[in-house]
């Protein structure tokens, strides 16, 4: 009985994990389609819109999760999303939606395996065991 419950319960994080994946995928790889089909002139009313909804969506989540303790540090994460917000009208204009996400995303990755592998922005350096397949993983996912 009491293994059963662990697995029900096992099956149940492993099931809300699979649906955070899809509701992320509908909503982080759709968020630029609209911008490809309306002219979004020089897109300043759409970056703000953008970052009013996404300001929004994390006051709600705040508000859920009960007022945790607020970091001023973190803004500078946000900020810069939105200066990178910014850029995108004349990016996908310029060069296309495929590759202005596929530059976006590769830039992400790379900035995030770096942080933990060389220890920026004050964070504790990871401990990898074999460092070596840690780069041809970050090799490969960058060609791929």
């Amino acid at each position: 009985s009491k293994l059963l419950r662990g697995v029900c319960s096992a099956m149940a994080d492993l099931l809300i994990g699979y649906l955070c994946c899809a509701i992320s995928v509908l909503g982080f790889g759709s968020n630029y389609v609209p911008m490809k089909r309306v002219d979004v002139k020089d897109g300043v009313f759409y970056t703000l819109c953008l970052s009013c909804g996404v300001f929004l969506v994390g006051l709600v989540q705040w508000a859920a999760f009960g007022f945790y303790k607020f970091e001023p540090f973190a803004m500078l994460g946000g900020v810069i999303w939105a200066v990178g917000n910014a850029c995108v009208p004349f990016i996908i204009k310029r060069c296309g939606l495929g590759v202005g996400q596929l530059v976006w995303s590769v830039t992400n990755m790379l900035t995030g395996w770096a942080t933990g592998t060389f220890g920026w922005f004050g964070k504790e350096k990871d401990t990898v065991e074999f460092f070596g397949f840690n780069v041809i993983g970050v090799i490969v996912a960058v060609l791929s």
